[in-house]
């Protein structure tokens, strides 16, 4: 075993055997919490943080399989082992059916749950080779968080970055989708190779919803192939990347709509990760506030020791949509002009304020002002779709079109 402790949380109504189970892991080097039911252990789940759950099948009130799919519902990746005096191959096929890592009967030989154990956390990302704590700090170094939601984000991204599938990066402006593609590319068996467009390495696309139809073309050309011919070269050269893309775009609308080919997204949404908002992930305000305070005062010579209580509340409170990355432009901000050891609400609220507006790309502004104007149109015209075609200059066939485009419905206008 490795010195580093994986966290199991251990659950069963029974007192002794699970005193019992306890010492037997952790004279093994896990790091035990026990709960004595299942609701005590879905109470637990989101402050422990356990990398594996042990459960008995028949407890009072929730049992087992109950807590498995509450589990589910908050952390789908973590694993799973189940433990009964009452197994049949019916409950454990069913068990296993559902995603339970493994089905065991009472009772337990202390070496082969240990056996299992080690298995699940090698099936589910754990490593052994090495510890939780060394593993965040090689891979996700960049993305502080204390989030459940986030958690389970990771924990698919790891299991992504193995398989060597084509990802997509759900997620809004300035959530982090960069940060972790790159997370993904450090803990991919393509880590020694660049993160950029290189034979072996990761390819990032970012944005990947902007692309223009002609390149979209092209890079299925060499998604399919795999292989570029560079300008003035005879041949064509075989390329070994892995791509990541990123988009805060609805795809499958954009698809309904003509501006994305349908092949290109399955090629490029074989595993699909959605990272949550700032609003999604609000417990990681303060966590992240800190972070950003200690970075830059470090940085910028600044004695700033912490932010007022008051202040704190304002964070928590703002509606950030521009994400992550407001909140360090929010923090930046009030660090360069603080002149006291804490920052106050005032200096927040000021930076808040003073946050500028996001520039919406050349496609979202067009997109605005098509709809905005098709809607002053029928409103001119009392909802007469040949009318507002004509004053569009538009055949009807073309405008009945753009209508659909932007969902109006002109019977919606007509008096």
């Amino acid at each position: 075993m490795s010195e580093a402790k994986y966290r199991i949380l251990l659950v069963d109504d029974d007192p002794d055997l699970l005193r019992l189970l306890s010492m037997r892991l952790t004279g093994a080097g896990f790091e035990v919490s026990n709960a004595e039911s299942g609701e005590r252990a879905l109470a637990q789940l989101s402050i422990y943080r356990p990398h594996l759950v042990i459960s008995d099948l028949r407890m009072e009130g929730m049992d087992g399989m109950a807590l498995f799919d509450a589990i589910r519902e908050v952390n789908s990746s973590v694993p799973v082992i189940i433990l009964t005096a009452h197994g049949s191959i019916a409950e454990a096929v069913e068990a296993t059916k559902r995603g339970v890592f493994s089905f065991l009967t009472k009772p337990v030989n202390g070496r082969d749950l240990v056996l299992e154990i080690e298995n699940a956390l090698s099936v589910s990302g754990g490593g052994l080779g090495e510890g939780p704590e060394d593993a965040a700090a090689a891979w996700r170094r960049d993305l502080i968080t204390q989030s459940p939601v986030m958690e389970d984000l990771l924990s698919k991204a790891k299991l992504a970055a193995e398989s060597g599938s084509s990802i997509l990066i759900r997620g809004e402006s300035g959530t982090g989708k960069e940060m972790l593609a790159q997370a993904i590319h450090r803990v991919s068996s393509r880590a020694e190779h660049p993160f950029v467009a290189a034979h072996g390495g990761t390819l990032f696309l970012d944005e990947i919803g902007d692309m223009p139809l002609p390149l979209q073309v092209k890079l299925l050309r060499v998604l399919q192939e795999r292989q570029v011919r560079p300008v003035g070269a005879t041949r064509p050269i075989p390329v070994d990347v892995r791509i990541v893309s990123a988009t805060h775009r609805d795809l499958e609308n954009e698809i309904t709509e003509g501006n994305f080919r349908e092949d290109l997204y399955y090629r490029l949404n074989v595993v699909s990760l959605g990272i949550p908002s700032l609003m999604q992930r609000r417990e990681d305000i303060p966590l992240l506030a800190n972070y950003f305070l200690k970075k830059l005062t470090q940085e910028n010579r600044k004695k700033i020791n912490n932010f007022a209580p008051d202040a704190m509340e304002v964070l928590l409170a703002a509606p950030w949509p521009g994400n992550v990355r407001q909140l360090l432009n929010v923090v930046e901000q009030a660090v360069a002009l603080a002149t006291t050891p804490v920052i106050s609400a005032d200096l927040l609220n000021n930076a808040i304020r003073e946050t500028p507006e996001k520039i919406p790309s050349f496609a979202e502004a067009r997109r605005k002002f098509e709809q905005e104007y098709l809607v002053r149109l029928l409103q001119i015209t009392k909802g007469n779709v040949s009318q507002a075609a004509r004053l569009a200059k538009r055949n009807r066939t073309d405008f009945y079109k753009l209508l659909q485009r932007h969902h109006i419905v002109p019977t919606m206008f007509k008096s």
